[in-house]
């Protein structure tokens, strides 16, 4: 059926007026769909505010100014914050301090232009920290559009195409900048329900790199890593090589890896060397081993999640205490007040006991000096071959033997963990000491994070020590760890050496000698890997170290490869010598020589006195009778 519609040549000038309404209808229709989906997508990410980059063309019937004002306006409507800019002005996201959802609303060629100038790695601000949100129409192919422009791995760049009923929803991203783009359906938005998405994180939605090529260089240390040849065939082993496969194989990434010499720290005329500078020149992406983590790195590269909480300590031989007899130890576990304690307590019941005694007519007298020497054994834990009758003397001698059990327990037990835990006497104990002795010389590793503690200061103790013991020996530092300790253990040299606690701990199992560290230089520290500055892995491989710390698998790792974690460095058992007890020793030999000598002398005045006495008693005369 055909209907045919008569229309007044005078009514003509309202069809333009309908036909106006009809097509501004519809723009304001998409227009509520743009600020609705953007709103939903605020509350999703959670992030501050909106930014509303606007092109030349707007929606059909409204230009570009207008377009924007009524979506900001509707966002306002709903709370959301939100600004414009135009997209001539991406300098101007530097001046943002907060992550934003950056929101595009034309597929245009300028569009693409300032996606690509927004990408590039000389932009101020890092692409991948924002949310992006391109509408574009349902007939756009992304492949095309994205042709040339590359997305980075860590970047959450959603496309969202306005269907019949829906909007659809899609990630975008490149694993590396030749690989083709990737999509993953994230969600879908309508009018009655809202957004709807699919309930897997972000990093598990990206959890594939499909062999991406991964240069990873690393130093050849063996408390970290080491490299063993066998019939022509590399293998590289070590906890943090280990932790590093474990990742890549979680991640499906190809790792190229490269031995080089040193860490790398920072020279005089403040460029890097080492495998910093080959991850700050992009000649490698990561650098495999136990990073420390400085502000110097960190200004420079970027350090992953902490593999090792440790400590830079100085370590030093444990100093040869052989024939040191300690005089002291024995009277060391009273204090002066509690001996003159103990005195006065045997002097009192020295004299309650000869008092007791003296009163009682039935019990056995004694005389001050042996009730004193009663009293006495009863401290030395002897017994006695008489007992008390009487309970006033019996209530001295419980006393007596009471009070001489709890100071025999005391002074026996501090004693004999003196003489089974042996303390070591430190020459010194801090940097302010080791430059004071002056004997002893100071080595760090050379090129290596640890130079950097002391030639960053300009005045204080750490300049003083640098200027002193590390600058006029620069050039003859250790090359690595195990020729540290090494000159350590040379009993021809006095040497100290800083390196972290826990390759200290590695090296005390495999070298003949015991060294020890200073108490009062403790530096704690991070080690860990390093990525090259704003890599779109960071966030993936980060997340993936954080997933083996919390399942066990990092612990397991460390059991296998490093040393437990011991409250000593050195935990070897030493025995009681000789010198130990000398004091005890002499006491006891002291004692017979003099119980000799005053035996001997009591006897030669013994036969003085016969002697004597013979010669002066006047004799009586003998009469004979014939």
């Amino acid at each position: 059926m055909t209907v045919i519609f008569k229309v007044n040549i005078g009514q003509c000038h309202f069809l333009p007026l309908f036909l106006l309404s009809a097509v501004a209808c519809d723009s304001m229709k998409q227009v509520v769909t743009y600020a609705e989906v953007t709103t939903d997508l605020h509350r999703y990410f959670s992030h501050s505010c909106i930014i509303l980059i606007h092109t030349e063309a707007g929606v059909n019937g409204f230009s570009a100014e207008t377009e924007l004002v009524l979506i900001q306006k509707h966002l306002s409507s709903r709370g959301v914050p939100a600004v414009t800019i135009s997209n001539s002005s991406v300098h101007k996201l530097a001046m943002v301090r907060r992550q934003a959802i950056n929101v595009l609303f034309r597929g245009t060629e300028d569009t693409k232009r300032y996606i690509k100038q927004a990408t590039e790695p000389s932009t101020d601000r890092n692409f991948s920290i924002d949310i992006w949100v391109l509408f574009l129409d349902a007939e756009s192919l992304l492949e095309e559009f994205f042709a040339g422009i590359y997305i980075p791995f860590d970047c959450e760049f959603l496309v969202a195409q306005i269907e019949d009923k829906y909007v659809s929803l899609t990630e975008v991203y490149h694993i590396g900048p030749a690989r083709p783009l990737q999509t993953y359906r994230f969600g879908t938005w309508t009018a009655r329900s809202g957004l709807a998405w699919r309930l897997i994180g972000f990093f598990r939605r990206r959890y594939n790199l499909q062999e991406q090529l991964i240069k990873v260089a690393y130093v050849d240390q063996k408390h970290a890593l080491t490299e063993t040849h066998n019939n022509g065939s590399k293998k590289i082993t070590g906890f943090f090589v280990h932790v590093w496969n474990t990742i890549a194989n979680f991640l499906n990434m190809k790792a190229v890896c490269q031995r080089v010499d040193t860490y790398g720290s920072r020279m005089e005329n403040g460029s890097w060397n080492g495998i910093i500078q080959m991850v700050i020149s992009n000649e490698v992406h990561v650098g495999v081993g136990d990073f420390t983590v400085t502000a110097g790195r960190s200004a420079v590269v970027d350090c992953l999640a902490p593999l090792i909480i440790s400590s830079l300590n100085v370590f030093i031989r444990v100093p040869d205490q052989s024939g040191i007899v300690v005089w002291g130890r024995y009277v060391a576990p009273f204090s002066l007040g509690l001996w003159v304690a103990v005195a006065t307590a045997v002097c009192a019941l020295s004299f309650c006991l000869w008092l007791t005694a003296a009163l009682q007519a039935r019990e056995k007298k004694f005389a001050a000096t042996e009730a004193m020497f009663y009293v006495f054994g009863t401290l030395c834990q002897q017994g006695q071959p008489d007992s008390a009758v009487c309970t006033a003397v019996r209530a001295v001698e419980l006393t007596s033997y009471m009070t001489s059990l709890v100071l025999f327990a005391g002074y026996s037990a501090y004693l004999v963990s003196s003489q089974t835990v042996q303390h070591t006497v430190l020459p010194f104990r801090s940097l302010q000491g080791l430059l004071e002795d002056g004997s002893y010389g100071l080595g760090l590793a050379q090129n290596s994070s640890h130079l950097n503690l002391f030639d960053a200061e300009t005045e204080g103790l750490k300049s003083i020590v640098y200027k002193t013991l590390i600058s006029p020996h620069k050039n003859d530092m250790p090359a690595g760890n195990l020729e540290g300790f090494t000159r350590v253990c040379d009993s021809r040299h006095k040497y100290a050496f800083m390196a972290s606690l826990y390759v200290g701990q590695y090296w005390a199992m495999k070298l003949p000698c015991h060294f020890t560290t200073l108490p009062d230089t403790f530096y704690p520290e991070c080690l860990t890997f390093v990525i090259s500055k704003n890599s779109p892995y960071k966030k993936l491989i980060n997340w993936n170290l954080l997933r083996l710390r919390e399942s066990g698998i990092q612990d397991r790792i460390r059991q296998e490869y490093l040393p437990p974690k011991p409250s000593y460095v050195n935990k070897s058992v030493i025995s009681v010598d000789i010198i130990s007890v000398a004091p005890i020793l002499v006491v006891f030999f002291g004692g017979v020589v003099t119980a000799v000598a005053v035996l001997a002398i009591e006897h030669i005045v013994c036969i003085c006195l016969r002697q004597l006495d013979f010669f002066t008693t006047p004799r009586k005369s003998k009469t004979f009778l014939l």
